[in-house]
């Protein structure tokens, strides 16, 4: 059994090793306080993994506030919902996003009691030490793999949303959430900057397309999203296209960076295969999943200085 959220980077790596589970003839299920078939991994739409769903109906925040606190109440009701239901159906509980009451000291308490701990990097085993002081156990690290099946796929031109985006342009291409934390304006002024060095008429044959996780409800993802779309027309004179999720309209032949909200998998394909170059621009990861996807699909990639 997997308690998980579905959006991202490490739910990708969730959603991959609870397939690799099923492959050997086991049950994995997810469970989940949300899951939006609109916005989530086609294995948990398309019937591969089974999700189920409880505690949807509690707020993700209360008057712009108590983000943290409803999250907990959140994860609180779908734990006293499995331990009502299921609680002796299951032999192996992976808890992904909280211990059982995330506050600091229960966090390294209920942590410490693992058997065996794994961190996704030797960064992420430097860090736990310095947070997790009192265990001490050895994390052993293990590096978070990619499905190559979901990356050997051929690009279905005949797909929508594939179509939306295809161009004779040279794309330079940044995967990230929206979030301010990665940095992704960063992406924006080296693409500016290359409008200063390029003729004009070379520089209007490329394009940057940042795409990344993208939830409305997250009052984030939506403010930076605006952040940046004016980033780009208003400081450094670029032309832009949102495409929202579920969309297929295709931007205008002129635009120079298109924002794609919550890709899918044939879209990533696509954008893996016909971009000219990755721009990675947060600092400090624990883990990139997203250059080591660059480097199946031998898509040249360029990261900041600050990386660790």
């Amino acid at each position: 059994m997997q308690i998980a959220a579905l959006a991202c980077g490490a739910e990708r790596l969730v959603v991959d090793a609870a397939v690799g589970v099923q492959s050997k003839g086991h049950e994995a299920v997810i469970y989940t306080s949300h899951h939006d078939p609109n916005h989530c991994f086609e294995e948990t739409r398309n019937g591969t993994l089974s999700v189920r769903v409880c505690g949807d109906f509690l707020p993700r925040e209360m008057f712009g506030k108590f983000y943290i606190v409803c999250a907990m109440l959140r994860q609180f009701v779908l734990m006293l919902w499995i331990l009502w239901n299921e609680r002796h159906t299951y032999d192996v509980f992976f808890v992904d996003q909280l211990s059982i009451i995330p506050i600091d000291i229960l966090e390294e308490w209920t942590t410490g009691k693992a058997d065996t701990i794994t961190v996704n990097s030797q960064f992420t085993a430097g860090i736990f030490r310095k947070s997790f002081k009192s265990i001490l156990k050895t994390p052993r690290v293990l590096y978070p793999p990619i499905n190559f099946a979901l990356y050997d796929r051929q690009v279905d031109m005949l797909d929508s949303s594939v179509q939306s985006l295809e161009t004779h342009k040279k794309i330079f291409l940044s995967i990230n959430r929206f979030e301010r934390k990665k940095n992704v304006e960063l992406a924006l002024r080296a693409f500016a900057g290359l409008k200063q060095l390029i003729p004009k008429d070379t520089f209007d044959e490329c394009r940057l397309v940042l795409a990344g996780g993208y939830d409305r409800r997250v009052t984030e993802n939506v403010e930076y999203l605006n952040e940046l779309d004016t980033l780009a027309r208003e400081t450094f004179g670029l032309e832009t296209f949102i495409i929202h999720p579920s969309s297929t309209e295709k931007p205008p032949n002129t635009a120079q960076v298109v924002f794609l909200c919550s890709f899918n998998d044939a879209q990533r394909t696509y954008l893996l295969s016909a971009s000219i170059a990755l721009l990675y621009t947060p600092s400090n990861e624990h883990f990139g999943i997203v250059p080591v996807e660059a480097m199946y699909a031998s898509l040249p990639t360029r990261n900041g200085e600050s990386r660790t």
